[in-house]
């Protein structure tokens, strides 16, 4: 069995000059947490990369799923894809996780995750030092699940899929690294100006905002609406954002 922990390392501090951060290359371990507290209370931030150009008081989204249905071939650090479809390098970093073996349904690797390390259009290459416990199958299907990407939050987010609200006051720049605020309250939160929002109701992800929750299905709430607006309003909003701790998935 594979060990199920990977590269261990451990949260650290980080200052203001870090919550503005727009870095071009990671200065902090990829995914890294920033517990802190300032005028607003107790928050938590995490240290992650930007997919498109992100805005303060914009709320973002885990980059989708890439599946693959069926490889061709590989080995237990490689995995080719059927048909090339990869574009070079966006899925370093993530988590391939074996989703079936064709061959004999619930025997290794199925159920495994490893890293990506590297990536060409037509074969993703698995980190050596947690490798597959056995050899792909032509024809097996396995998932890519990002780990640290984000893009903006769409409307029908899940909660464990929405990273958090960007808190740097000039964003965070495509291709860059830099921190979302995962928890706690948070002022001048895109929201979306057509809508009513009641103080203490929950509110969902929108298109790069939040916007009042229409349902009653906690996995798709994402915080808790702190003042009560109009439905025409300015577009901003004080949300206690909670994607750190994320509901249970209903039923």
């Amino acid at each position: 069995m594979a060990d199920l922990i990977g590269h261990l390392g451990h949260i650290i501090p980080m200052g203001y000059s870090d919550a503005q951060a727009d870095h071009a290359t990671p200065v902090y371990r990829k995914g890294q947490y920033m517990l802190a507290i300032d005028d607003f209370g107790p928050r938590i931030f995490r240290y992650l990369h930007a997919k498109v150009a992100a805005v303060a008081g914009g709320l973002y989204a885990r980059s989708a799923n890439v599946a693959i249905a069926s490889i061709d071939s590989g080995s237990t650090t490689t995995l080719i894809k059927k048909a090339a479809g990869f574009t070079a390098d966006p899925q370093i970093g993530w988590a391939a996780y074996y989703l079936t073996n064709n061959t004999t349904p619930g025997a290794a690797p199925e159920g495994e995750t490893a890293i990506v390390t590297s990536n060409t259009a037509g074969a993703a290459t698995l980190d050596s030092g947690r490798v597959l416990s056995a050899t792909p199958n032509a024809a097996d299907a396995v998932t890519f699940i990002s780990l640290w990407d984000f893009i903006a939050s769409a409307t029908g987010n899940l909660n464990h899929n929405v990273f958090g609200v960007c808190v740097a006051t000039n964003g965070i720049t495509s291709g860059n690294w830099g921190v979302l605020q995962q928890y706690g309250l948070c002022p001048d939160v895109k929201c979306l100006s057509t809508a009513a929002q009641v103080a203490g109701k929950g509110c969902i992800a929108q298109t790069e905002q939040v916007t009042v929750s229409s349902t009653s299905a906690v996995n798709l709430l994402v915080g808790t609406v702190m003042a009560t607006i109009a439905g025409t309003n300015r577009g901003k909003s004080l949300i206690f954002i909670d994607v750190w701790s994320p509901s249970p998935v209903s039923a």
